[in-house]
């Protein structure tokens, strides 16, 4: 997939020392960021060998007021025990206040998780693989070196080494040329790269893959309101099953997601939603989750600490029958909420249960349903606002990265391609029927640069309303091709019309 990247200690050496390079991969021994905001494994001894005390107890160090039950995993001081945890996010990564009255607290030297073909998280900074080249193939430089000229977002800048601890190998050299991730960049792993021709160095993504990656996944953000929405191809459904991740480990404690049912798609936001009676809204988090709109009654949240993680696709089940709803977590036997929607004098009542689109948001989630794994029709998506909200990852097939969309539009629609669903830039645009009715591609290195036009063509009727019109774009290696243009270019397209 493309997308849309410790220092050990005298005590851990019999746990990690037989592990070849780049398979540490058991999550009760390793994290998988920097901070290990997420860890909640069973690690209770610092890196000096003190036995850590238990964090409900205020003996022998008082416990920080500040460290409350939200901040840990799974909601509750209780359940982490004496085990090393990060609640304050400290830089250093998890800790523990010390059985010894003569040290407070110390960290516990938990290393990165490495592993060796793929990425669990969003960042990747627990891939410890041999990959060794940026999206644009060229080859990575070393990281036991100083760069004293770096073109970063328009300006040179400098990077020192950065920490053995930043890297699941432990170590700058160890570390070699690979793909890795030392600054926790959300966007995945990257490297330093040499411009030959104008002899600065830059930065890089890498393509590393997910270990899991499922075919029907997207990527989501957080926005005020709904405008993209996907419909059920004319299913009739009462029921459905989806799953979700959180991109960020880091991110954890705030994870959260909102999924809309709805009879049709405005732009609009949750209450909105409710007060048109056209839909509901599931909230969904690692703190509470419920119906949150839509509802006859007053949202009941439930608490559901843990629901999200990093590491794994939490899989859901939802249930809608006869104005009921009810929302559970598949394998188990409670669910999370059972809740009668409001569909009195509403649009709601009229369709009978029936719902047309779902839309989905969220704290920079991975998503994935299964419809488009129906081989007789493409998933139908419908936009209705200035923003891309959405995400898919490109994908390969052979050696060509290719992407075929079929577009509707009343005015104009527009294709991004980013390195990232978490990053906005470089970017790579097409917008058809745009400007004076042309269609143009763009792009736009950063921030502070400004978009340039690389090509500007005069296209009649390239999009309609009332017909589909085909467009592919294929990728080559690193170049993207579009009729007879090529660009450098790496990764995630979404669709947008307005």
């Amino acid at each position: 997939m493309i997308s849309f990247a410790v220092v050990l200690f005298v005590e851990f050496a019999c746990v990690f020392c037989d592990l070849p390079p780049g398979n540490l991969t058991d999550f009760s021994v390793c994290k998988v960021s920097h901070l290990g905001v997420e860890y909640h494994g069973s690690i209770g001894k610092t890196e000096s060998n003190v036995r850590c005390q238990t964090w409900t107890s205020n003996e022998p160090h008082k416990v920080g007021e500040a460290l409350t039950d939200d901040k840990f995993p799974f909601g509750s001081k209780r359940a982490s025990k004496n085990y090393c945890r990060n609640p304050d996010r400290k830089e250093a990564g998890p800790w523990c206040y010390s059985m010894s009255s003569e040290l407070i607290d110390e960290t516990c030297a938990v290393p990165l998780c490495s592993f060796s073909e793929c990425r669990i998280t969003g960042p990747g900074m627990e891939y410890g693989g041999a990959h060794s080249k940026g999206v644009s193939d060229r080859a990575c430089l070393k990281w036991d070196k100083e760069r004293k000229k770096v073109l970063l977002r328009g300006n040179y800048t400098k990077y020192g080494r950065f920490g053995a601890g930043k890297f699941p190998d432990q170590s700058l050299s160890q570390a070699k040329t690979y793909c890795r991730n030392p600054d926790g960049d959300s966007g995945g792993p990257w490297c330093f790269v040499k411009n030959e021709e104008q002899g600065f160095v830059e930065r890089e993504y890498c393509d590393i893959p997910f270990c899991y990656d499922p075919e029907c996944s997207g990527f989501a953000k957080n926005h005020d309101t709904y405008t993209h929405y996907i419909d059920f191809n004319g299913s009739v459904l009462t029921d459905i099953k989806f799953g979700l991740k959180l991109w960020n480990s880091d991110r954890v404690n705030e994870g959260s997601a909102r999924l809309v049912l709805s009879v049709l798609a405005l732009p609009l936001a949750g209450q909105e939603i409710d007060d048109l009676g056209i839909g509901i809204e599931i909230f969904i988090s690692n703190n509470q989750s419920a119906l949150r709109f839509g509802n006859k009654d007053r949202p009941e949240y439930e608490p559901t600490p843990g629901l999200l993680t990093s590491t794994n696709f939490t899989t859901f089940t939802l249930n809608w029958d006869r104005g009921f709803i009810t929302f559970g977590v598949e394998g188990r036997v409670k669910p999370i909420f059972l809740a009668e929607m409001r569909t009195k004098n509403t649009l709601l009542e009229a369709q009978k249960d029936r719902f047309d689109f779902y839309a989905v948001q969220g704290t920079d989630v991975i998503w994935t349903f299964p419809f488009c794994l129906d081989d007789d029709e493409c998933d139908v998506h419908t936009t209705v606002g200035g923003e891309f909200q959405q995400f898919w990852p490109l994908r390969q097939k052979d050696i060509v990265f290719d992407l075929y969309v079929h577009v509707r539009a009343f005015g104009n629609a527009a294709i991004l391609a980013t390195p990232s669903p978490t990053v906005d830039f470089p970017y790579f645009k097409i917008v058809f029927n745009g400007p004076h009715g042309n269609t143009r591609m763009t792009i736009r290195e950063h921030q502070g640069a400004s978009e340039l036009v690389l090509k500007e063509l005069q296209l009649d009727d390239v999009v309609d309303y009332w017909a589909w019109h085909e467009f592919s774009i294929s990728i080559f290696a690193n170049s993207l091709q579009v009729s007879a243009f090529w660009f450098d270019l790496f990764c995630i397209a979404l669709l947008r019309s307005t």
